[in-house]
């Protein structure tokens, strides 16, 4: 089976990351499942910019709808209650 590349010319290097992020969407495309990813390294490293990269790749069983996402970044968060307010009320309890 081709696994397409889906993150273009967007990200560079990282051949490793690439080509298991392209595996995972390719499988969320063919099941509709991402597992759960942990991105952790040096503040510039383009952790941010992968992770947008990602959702944008990811669909709705049409394969033509983007699917919605939650943008959260963990430094902004200083504990649990934080999280389930900024996070939890305001995108998954509200929608």
């Amino acid at each position: 089976m081709q696994i397409k590349d889906y993150l273009g010319d967007s990200i560079i290097g990282l051949p490793r990351t690439r080509s298991l992020v392209n595996f995972y969407i390719n499988g969320q495309r063919e099941n509709g499942i991402f597992p759960p990813i942990l991105l952790s390294s040096r503040r510039g490293d383009g952790k941010t910019h992968l992770s947008r990269c990602i959702g944008q790749n990811l669909t709705l069983p049409d394969k033509k709808t983007i699917r919605s996402f939650v943008e959260v970044n963990g430094a902004s968060l200083k504990n649990v209650g934080q999280f389930v307010d900024n996070v939890v009320n305001q995108y998954i309890m509200n929608s």
